[in-house]
């Protein structure tokens, strides 16, 4: 019987990525709300030269996140 594992990338170092994932993916399905939100209270209270963020921006950060993702995806559905 062999023990190799089915991943490159396997043991803590995996788990590590996963939870990174986990928590980028977390981050990018609350991106929009929470840009909106800072959007509205520096309406209401005012702004500054950093905040807000602009749309461009937001949207720069948006997409950088998601290729992040999707490397670190492929990197943890490399076999061994």
């Amino acid at each position: 019987m062999d023990n190799k594992p089915e991943f490159k990338i396997h043991g803590l170092e995996r788990r590590k990525l996963k939870r990174e994932v986990a928590e980028k993916k977390s981050f990018l399905r609350n991106f929009w709300h929470m840009h909106q939100l800072d959007k509205d209270m520096a309406y209401f209270y005012g702004s500054s030269e950093d905040f807000p963020m602009n749309d461009e921006r937001a949207e720069e950060i948006y997409n950088r996140t998601e290729a992040e993702i999707v490397k670190l995806e492929n990197s943890l559905k490399e076999p061994y």
